[in-house]
């Protein structure tokens, strides 16, 4: 049975059970690199244990980081900067909009008093 024989894996770096060297969680390679898995299990809650691991698939990305680079910071500083510029552009944008709806509000209700004032004459 295949799940029987990946159970009685052992590995040669860590010594633990069920994975292989290139599976090992403390590889020294892999430091530094996030891991994405994504898992889709199309086995039915009626099934065996045995094939329900069978039916199992993952999907696994690697994304490696790097921190070596010192021209970070000041880049860091220059995006906070244009992100504060940015901001104060959008929110005076946004004061002028408002105060613009405000003043446009006003005039449609003066419109909609001055046409019912108008019909009220002509009934």
């Amino acid at each position: 049975c295949p799940t029987v024989k990946r159970r009685s894996i052992t590995c040669y770096k860590c010594k633990g059970l069920g994975h292989t060297q290139q599976e090992c969680e403390y590889d020294e390679t892999r430091l530094g690199k996030s891991m994405i898995g994504v898992a889709d299990e199309e086995s039915s809650e009626e099934s065996e244990e045995d094939e329900e691991i069978s039916n199992f698939v993952a999907f696994a990305g690697i994304t490696a980081i790097d921190d070596s680079d010192p021209d970070d910071s000041s880049s860091e500083v220059e995006s906070e900067v244009d992100i504060h510029e940015s901001y104060k552009e959008v929110r005076d944008t946004l004061v002028q909009t408002g105060k613009e709806n405000a003043r446009l509000e006003a005039r449609v209700e003066e419109l909609q008093t001055a046409l019912q004032a108008e019909k009220d004459l002509n009934m």
